[in-house]
């Protein structure tokens, strides 16, 4: 497994979506962190798992969807020491601007 490293805008990212989700639904904020710590784990054991996207003014970020919450995503870059999860977040966004 690779060493994972979470930016500070990720664990942002992380607290807010769980709490905004378990402010209405508690068990699905639960599943929620437990489906992106399952995910974080499958990109950590193989980091290209995702493909690069492109036309971003960041280079060698990747996207993975959130198991069993497809409409939200991790966005990660491997490094030469790992893996960095930069954000996470709801899938529509303008993520280009956040990155």
């Amino acid at each position: 497994m690779s060493r994972l490293l979470f930016r500070p805008q990720a664990l942002h990212d992380l607290r807010e979506l769980i709490s905004y989700i378990a402010a209405d639904k508690p068990q699905s904020a639960e599943r929620m962190h437990d489906a992106i710590l399952e995910s974080c784990q499958i990109i950590g054991d193989n980091p290209l798992v995702a493909m690069e996207l492109e036309g971003l003014s960041v280079s060698g970020i990747r996207r993975l969807p959130v198991k069993y919450f497809t409409r939200y995503s991790i966005f990660y870059r491997i490094t030469e020491t790992g893996v960095e999860i930069i954000r996470l977040g709801f899938g529509g966004r303008d993520w280009e601007s956040k990155l």
